[in-house]
């Protein structure tokens, strides 16, 4: 609702009533808020089975979820890929508690991570080498670095548990805290489909300039758009925060699992 807001005024693009009843709908205008929509409302449930899980059926679990997303036809963008990253990302925190000692030397996730994504970058410029050495058609090699494959998955993983070894002092740990969710929310707000379609063709104009000014250009509209998609999440959290939306959720969450094990123990 705020990015389509902030559209109407700076767009030349009409925004019409129908386009903020959408922006109310969880459904039908952007495939994470479709998908997001559904695993929130299984999360209470996700949540219930996770925590019921030893260390052997949470490794189990992990394995499955990496098949189910990445190698089945269900694989991609949709509801059943995000619940599979929701359940790998609940399992291995749980693992780490259940660790014991959590905070073991983790150096080496660092090494997974930089080897997976030169490797996914070799591998898909190699594809790509040989098949324009051939003369034949260039295979879509960027699957190996899309956030879809299972290279990148690995790779994220590696940071995951690269982080989760790392100390860092009060402050620090503060602004992570802070800046965390406002990240994501950078990659959410900026491919908003209004914010993209204002977007749009705005800097072909780049593709004249000198090499020099072209990455000066580059990179200063890259840190202009994070800063403002940035702002823009940062109001939506104060929002969130004046109406308790998050005490609000969790409170459900727990009458939710409240209500799991009763039946369970019936």
């Amino acid at each position: 609702i705020l990015s389509t807001f902030i559209c109407a005024i700076l767009s030349d693009k009409p925004v019409s009533g129908f386009d903020v009843i959408k922006d109310i709908l969880p459904f039908g205008k952007y495939w994470y808020f479709d998908a997001y929509a559904i695993v929130f409302l299984l999360m209470p449930i996700l949540n219930f089975v996770l925590r019921r899980m030893s260390p052997v059926l949470l490794r189990l679990m992990i394995a499955a979820a990496i098949v189910v997303c990445y190698f089945l036809p269900t694989s991609g963008y949709n509801f059943v890929w995000l619940t599979g990253l929701y359940m790998v990302g609940g399992a291995v925190a749980l693992l780490d508690q259940n660790a014991d000692n959590c905070k073991k030397k983790t150096d080496w996730y660092l090494y997974v991570y930089i080897l997976t994504v030169v490797a996914a970058w070799l591998v898909k410029i190699c594809i790509e080498y040989a098949a324009m050495g051939r003369g034949a058609a260039i295979p879509d090699a960027a699957y190996l670095i899309k956030n879809t494959s299972p290279m990148m998955l690995l790779a994220a993983l590696g940071l995951l548990r690269y982080f989760s070894g790392r100390s860092f002092s009060a402050n620090v740990g503060r602004c992570i805290k802070w800046l965390s969710p406002l990240a994501f929310g950078v990659y959410l707000v900026h491919t908003e489909p209004h914010v993209w379609k204002l977007l749009e063709d705005r800097f072909a104009a780049f593709a004249t300039y000198h090499p020099g000014l072209l990455m000066l250009a580059v990179l200063g509209t890259a840190f202009a758009i994070w800063a403002a998609c940035l702002a823009v999440d940062f109001l939506r959290l104060w929002i969130f925060e004046r109406l308790h939306l998050l005490d609000i959720c969790k409170t459900t969450e727990e009458k939710i699992r409240g209500w799991l094990c009763s039946v369970r123990k019936k």
